[in-house]
């Protein structure tokens, strides 16, 4: 694997974790205006059901007591005591309501964390790919020193081509082969 292959994972890895953030943003959106617009809806239906009952009752009490008297006022009653149960259960279906919400929003809260990780983890590795760049440049920094060295050497003469195989260095006022010398890197190396 090879430096542009790195910086070619490091890419798609930030363009996907982009794209979760994007997505994960529009989803959070998406719910939490679903949720406003169910929490809205609720609202305005047991505000409604429950004027509505109440004005029904009022009305259907004072007709039935006006035109019928004493004779209808317990199945009066019992469509009160109905009436009175659905506006219960609407208080119920409401209170359920509110807890998906509350739900939905612990569960956005745990793929914002899910995101937050995603991105330290390719950090990481976007920050490993450059520090392995780095040496990986330095190293050919330090070929490329003792190349142009060796290049400099042979214009200047002081390194040709010996009799046979191998290769001749001028030192010491001398010409030698480097075959039967000790290789100059090797030599500093020792001596640290």
């Amino acid at each position: 694997m090879d430096m542009d292959d790195i910086k070619q994972m490091a890419v798609k890895l930030a363009m996907l974790i982009d794209s979760f953030e994007r997505r994960g943003e529009h989803v959070e959106q998406i719910v939490s205006q679903a949720a406003q617009s169910m929490m809205q809806a609720a609202k305005t239906s047991e505000t409604v059901a429950e004027r509505t009952t109440n004005q029904a009752l009022q009305d259907f009490r004072q007709a039935a007591v006006m035109q019928l008297g004493d004779g209808l006022r317990e199945p009066i009653e019992r469509v009160d005591r109905t009436l009175r149960t659905s506006m219960q259960s609407l208080h119920a279906a409401t209170h359920a309501l509110e807890q998906q919400q509350l739900d939905a929003n612990r569960v956005r809260k745990r793929d914002a964390w899910k995101v937050f990780i995603a991105s330290t983890l390719a950090s990481l590795v976007m920050l490993g790919g450059g520090i392995y760049t780095i040496v990986k440049a330095r190293e050919e920094s330090v070929n490329a020193h003792w190349a142009s060295s060796v290049d400099a050497a042979i214009k200047a003469g002081r390194l040709v081509p010996c009799a046979g195989d191998g290769i001749c260095v001028y030192a010491g006022n001398q010409w030698m082969r480097l075959d039967s010398m000790e290789a100059p890197r090797e030599a500093a190396r020792k001596k640290k």
